[in-house]
């Protein structure tokens, strides 16, 4: 890869993760959920959560209200939907 081609990239995606609201925004323009829609997601450590899909964080954790209160879920494969 070419300096310019690793220019190009870090300049594409060089707003992810510095806390800006992008992610989430760009987020929702293409989810296939929508806020509110009940999600269950299993990621092998902690087995399930369930819980209503409140979109995604700046970061691009996805953010589900659960029974416990908001969590942030890091990775894991929605298996509900």
């Amino acid at each position: 890869m070419a300096i310019a081609d690793i220019a190009e990239l870090v300049g594409a995606f060089g707003d992810l993760g510095d806390g800006s609201s992008a992610v989430a925004s760009e987020f929702d323009a293409v989810s296939a959920h929508t806020k509110g829609d009940v999600l269950t997601v299993s990621d092998g450590v902690r087995g399930s959560v369930e819980g209503r899909f409140l979109g995604v964080d700046a970061d691009g954790a996805l953010r589900l209200a659960t029974a416990a209160g908001d969590e942030r879920v890091i990775s894991g494969d929605v298996v509900t939907f």
